[in-house]
């Protein structure tokens, strides 16, 4: 008996294929399976490419004894329909189940259901289930009206410290070159009509790859982001756990790669829940979530 779990990005999505007894025993990648990102039918062809390169043909996947597919948004009614369509179009008939990336993010870090998952990608989102089976979450609500210590918002802010530093409203910062450098640019004003003519939020997201190397030149500016970013989901973390009003102690774990590959801002990050949450375990995650998107098709009721 095999089990597939697939964690659907907006640019590159993983599959997990496990046994019965949860383990591991093939792993594959393919592009992105967001389909509010690249469209269904995109996210079609990239599923089917997917699969070819994992099992060797798409029919294989039904030989299966359950697929989990984890997106952002997959969560909600109108997106389960549209990869219930993909799935018929492309005639997969095991059985399946949808499921939104924090759920597959909390499985694979705790292994388990129950507690909370804090993530931090190109969005931003702290969600859980309680011992009943209760769900809460905070944040989800996109670049545009949400999204607090995500990618985007550190890109957004780094470019914001950058033309404050520039109209003399902030003091000099080491962003300001490195951004002009990943950009090949002159000068400051430059970059309005590169900015402005970015189609896709994940080409600000890419600028917080920016804040690290800042961060280790001891730049003032780029302290001050991360503290906000740290404090963002600290503060998604908490007001998902007092949704949920844990009586006890509680896990909690994080993913997406500003909690996990910025130790800076993990750290504070760790340190703030500690402080607000003292009844909080925080876990470094056990496993990817394409793994616990595998442990959710292997344990789901059916």
């Amino acid at each position: 008996m095999l089990y597939l779990g697939i964690d659907g990005g907006g640019t590159k999505s993983a599959y997990t294929l496990i046994d019965g007894e949860g383990r591991v025993v093939k792993e594959g990648i393919s592009e992105g399976l967001n389909t509010h990102a690249i469209g269904a039918e995109r996210a079609a062809e990239n599923l089917a490419l997917g699969l070819e390169r994992l099992l060797g043909a798409v029919p294989a996947v039904n030989d299966l004894s359950a697929i989990c597919l984890a997106c952002a948004g997959l969560g909600r009614a109108t997106d389960k329909a549209t990869w219930a369509g993909i799935f018929s179009h492309l005639d997969i008939t095991c059985p399946a189940l949808f499921a939104s990336d924090i759920e597959a993010a909390l499985m694979g870090g705790l292994h388990k259901r129950t507690g909370i998952a804090v993530l931090s990608g190109t969005g931003s989102i702290a969600a859980g289930y309680d011992e009943s089976g209760a769900f809460a979450r905070a944040g989800g609500f996109g670049h545009i009206i949400g999204d607090e210590g995500s990618a985007y918002d550190i890109g957004r802010r780094i470019l914001n410290a950058v033309v404050r530093a520039y109209d003399g409203l902030a003091r000099p910062t080491v962003l300001t070159g490195q951004v002009l450098s990943k950009l090949g640019l002159a000068d400051v004003p430059d970059l309005v009509p590169v900015i402005y003519g970015y189609k896709d939020k994940k080409d600000i997201a890419a600028f917080a790859e920016l804040l690290g190397p800042a961060l280790a030149a001891g730049d003032e500016a780029a302290a001050e982001i991360a503290e906000a970013a740290a404090q963002s989901l600290a503060e998604l973390g908490a007001a998902a756990a007092r949704k949920l009003g844990f009586a006890g102690g509680f896990d909690m774990t994080t993913g997406g790669g500003i909690l996990t590959n910025n130790a800076y801002i993990y750290k504070r990050f760790a340190e703030m829940i500690a402080e607000a949450l003292p009844e909080a375990r925080l876990v470094k995650p056990k496993s990817p979530p394409s793994y616990g998107a595998a442990l959710m098709a292997l344990l789901e009721p059916r």
